[in-house]
């Protein structure tokens, strides 16, 4: 798995093995050494599939809770969804992810999720 992030010193778009996140290295644009950004470092930095790694997981739930984004939805089975969709190029990416309960996420399935709260008349959780 890819992990597509920016260079925390020259700001140049970057790419390592996901494995590499966290570790210290060269950059090979700017020469300077630096820390390959984690998920809770740059919440935009993707992964190049559909499926997120652990860290990202955490990282949505510790920034956005634990709760289905839908009002009034009192499930306990989470899961994350992508924002927009991820086969409408969304990315697998803090920023573009968040809790949703296995109910509501199976119903929305592969739509954006503006478009689909609208279309289902639900409301987001204030």
């Amino acid at each position: 798995m890819d992990w597509y992030f920016k260079c925390p010193l020259c700001k140049k778009d970057r790419s390592s093995d996901w494995d590499n996140a966290g570790k210290t290295v060269e950059c090979a644009e700017c020469k300077k050494t630096r820390k390959i950004p984690t998920p809770a470092d740059q919440h935009d930095a993707y992964v190049d599939q559909h499926d997120w790694p652990d860290d990202m997981e955490k990282e949505v739930f510790r920034v956005k809770g634990r709760v289905c984004v839908i009002d009034a939805c009192d499930s306990k089975e989470m899961t994350l969804d992508h924002i927009k969709a991820w086969n409408n190029k969304g990315r697998t990416s803090v920023s573009n992810l968040q809790p949703m309960c296995k109910s509501h996420n199976s119903s929305k399935s592969d739509t954006d999720f503006s478009t689909w709260l609208k279309e289902s008349k639900l409301k987001l959780r204030q």
